[in-house]
């Protein structure tokens, strides 16, 4: 009989006992973030669970150590991937990866000391009337007096602007050539940063012929810190050296990546294409 009791008492001490508790979801050894990974690369996060997931796009895996493997897919643009906890549903993290060619430059920039060099969005609207007696007419943003930028370069301009908050691109300093179709440029990408005008990277109008030694000089002296300098400028560069033929090539809305080095020089880590600014902002 005493037997039967203790284990009776036994089997309701266990049933009244708390449950184990339920791990919550968390990242280990990553930063939240959006993660960055080149098309038909390989991103991996570890976890602190085996979990369920629910992805837009490209293939998800684990393995026994907690640890995901997202294969990206081979096109450009933004993915998420849902994970689920397997005993809570309503605990979930959520995974946003970035599928994009220039995935090194946009994790280079995240570290700030940097400059990036862009060429103001598309503009084909009117012309410069470089011969115009009015007085600064190049600031001006009356078509019939400068080029300014098409709704296509408006777009673009911010989207680039949304592009740079959803990766977390440190930003500092902004400045702009004295045209109206850079200044706007400049407007558009919406940063909340007062906008510095420059004679050094404006055309034509002041000293063009070393305008692209004004542009290298100007950016080597930015300061050295955890945020970058966003230059807006144009091409047109009639002046044969290295440096200033990559900002020659440049087309409308894309941005040479120049890193500081400590001894006052730069170093060109490569160009961004308008496009995998605007892929990332869909």
């Amino acid at each position: 009989m005493k037997t039967s009791f203790c284990i009776v008492s036994l089997l309701l001490f266990l049933s009244c006992s708390d449950p184990t508790p339920v791990l919550p979801l968390a990242f280990q050894e990553f930063d939240g973030k959006v993660a960055l990974v080149t098309p038909s690369g390989v991103v991996k996060i570890k976890l602190n669970q085996a979990v369920k997931w629910r992805s837009t796009g490209g293939q998800v895996t684990q393995d026994q150590n907690n640890m995901l493997t997202y294969a990206a897919p081979a096109t450009s643009g933004m993915q998420q991937v849902v994970i689920k906890h397997p005993d809570n549903p309503s605990d979930s993290l959520v995974l946003s990866i970035a599928v994009t060619p220039s995935a090194a430059l946009f994790q280079l920039l995240r570290s700030g000391n940097n400059v990036l060099i862009f060429r103001h969005a598309a503009a084909d609207v009117g012309s410069d009337q470089t011969a115009s007696v009015v007085p600064d007419w190049w600031k001006s943003c009356d078509s019939k007096l400068a080029r300014q930028l098409n709704s296509q370069g408006l777009q673009d301009a911010a989207t680039i602007g949304k592009t740079i908050k959803r990766l977390e691109i440190p930003i500092g300093r902004m400045l702009s050539s004295e045209f109206c179709r850079a200044f706007t440029t400049a407007s558009q990408m919406a940063t909340g940063l007062t906008i510095q005008q420059t004679n050094g990277l404006t055309l034509t109008v002041y000293d063009e012929a070393n305008r692209c030694d004004n542009t290298l000089k100007l950016a080597a002296s930015q300061p050295r810190d955890t945020k970058n300098t966003i230059f807006i400028t144009h091409t047109g560069i009639r002046v044969q050296q290295p440096d200033c033929d990559l900002l020659n090539k440049l087309q409308w809305g894309d941005a040479a990546l120049f890193t500081l080095n400590e001894n006052k020089t730069t170093t060109y880590a490569g160009t961004i294409p308008v496009k995998d600014w605007t892929d990332l902002a869909q």
